[in-house]
């Protein structure tokens, strides 16, 4: 399908546009096998720090609206790292 196809690209592609032999190979090794709960522990910590950054981010430029969220505290984060 070409929607995967694009979407492996996308996983794959460092963010330059292009999909270099060494991208490719790392790419495919790290998609070999189920995610493991560590992995997406990471992930899932990765992604509240960002949302809390962009909040942040957001708060700052003067846009306060109701789809703002505001930070989760650090320890929370910290938490859910440690599980």
């Amino acid at each position: 399908d070409v929607h995967d196809t694009k979407e492996l690209f996308k996983i794959l592609d460092d963010g330059d546009g292009l999909v270099s032999p060494e991208e490719f190979v790392g790419g495919i090794l790290r998609l070999k096998g189920q995610a493991r709960s560590q992995d997406v522990l990471r992930i899932m910590h990765s992604c509240h720090k960002m949302m809390n950054e962009l909040t942040l981010i957001s708060s700052r430029m003067g846009r306060d609206d109701n789809t703002a969220r505001q930070p989760a505290p650090l320890a929370a984060s910290r938490t859910m790292m440690a599980i």
